[in-house]
């Protein structure tokens, strides 16, 4: 009984102090729950009887209470420290509150908007064909393809050759066009994204129209056909762009640099592949290379040529060849030794 009697006493008073806002040195601190764990703690640390106690005495003392002390409310302010608290203006935070909200209404108008204008929908969704949408499928390769435009004229048209090696080796002039005052500019596209690239070109002209199309580097990386069975790249046919198996050979050979210390008789070929490409060079006193005579164009060249001069005195000279090429089922220009034999026998004859 008597540790019952201490318990209703201790009680009573920590249930009237929870239930009040404590003080210590201005600063204001609410603790509840934790007096009411540690009068829960204690109480049962006396016993079962003086748990039931507690709520007994919970309840009783509900009567007996003081009223509640209401204590003034401060505010911590930099370089002046704890000072009265204002009173809140809750008009003006219900103004603010209207504020925001037409704010957020005026930016939700204005973004469905300009949605509408870009072609986006509002329900987080964007339709085909508008300039957001992308295709996240699988991209439609197609071969690459040449432009002519520029130069005066108009109506040229040349189609890409593309090689087993994923490279453009030349060009197929297909209308000439007219009217052209200056060489027109190349523009090629890979028609794959991303795929394919570092080819570039330029035209010769011959009285306004386009006779070639030349293509000095031939890039890598575009669609290309497959490569034949026995795994041949020298082998296997290079296609147009529109897919029309051709095979190609040399029609001319460019100096871009002459170089110095060459020899009439150093021997050029393809270094790439066994084709019978043979040329010389024809050069001056100190061995510049001043132009090519192309002996042999070569049987089947399927790949961009490596023009390889075999020489032990020259140095320094590069050689920019073009390719003419023809259906597959064509029969291969003739060697140009032979031409030059043919006629030279018909001269011996007069």
């Amino acid at each position: 009984m008597l540790a019952s009697a201490i318990s209703f006493t201790f009680l009573v008073e920590i249930f009237c102090e929870v239930f009040v806002v404590g003080f210590v040195d201005g600063v204001e601190f609410h603790f509840l729950s934790a007096r009411l764990l540690s009068a829960s703690s204690i109480l049962f640390s006396m016993g079962f009887a003086s748990f039931l106690a507690f709520f007994s005495c919970v309840f009783l003392s509900l009567l007996s209470c003081e009223s509640p002390t209401c204590y003034e409310d401060y505010d911590y302010e930099l370089n002046k420290g704890w000072i009265p608290a204002s009173n809140p203006d809750f008009q003006k935070i219900l103004n603010y509150s209207s504020s925001i909200s037409s704010g957020i209404s005026s930016v939700s108008s204005n973004f469905r908007s300009w949605a509408g204008s870009v072609g986006l929908s509002t329900d987080g969704t964007i339709p085909p064909g508008s300039e957001f949408s992308c295709n996240a499928g699988i991209i439609e390769c197609g071969f690459p393809t040449i432009t002519i435009f520029g130069g005066g004229g108009s109506g040229a048209s040349a189609q890409a050759v593309i090689s087993s090696a994923g490279q453009i080796i030349g060009a197929i002039v297909e209308s000439s066009g007219s009217g052209y005052s200056t060489p027109p500019f190349v523009s090629i596209d890979s028609n794959c994204g991303e795929q394919g690239g570092g080819a570039y070109g330029y035209t010769k002209i011959k009285d306004g129209k386009v006779t070639d199309v030349i293509i000095p580097d031939p890039g890598k990386g575009y669609k290309s056909p497959p490569v034949n069975e026995e795994g041949d790249a020298c082998q296997t046919y290079p296609i147009t762009d529109s897919g029309l198996e051709v095979t190609g050979s040399i029609k001319d050979i460019s100096v871009k640099l002459t170089g110095v210390g060459y020899k009439n008789t150093d021997k050029i070929v393809d270094a790439r592949c066994n084709n019978d490409v043979e040329a010389y060079p024809e050069v001056d006193d100190v061995g510049r290379i001043i132009r090519i005579n192309v002996v042999n164009p070569g049987s089947s060249v399927n790949l961009f040529p490596d023009l390889q001069i075999n020489t032990t005195t020259g140095q320094g000279a590069i050689l920019e060849p073009t390719l003419e090429f023809r259906r597959t089922d064509e029969p291969a220009p003739p060697s140009r030794k032979q031409i030059k034999s043919v006629v030279l026998c018909a001269e011996d004859h007069e």
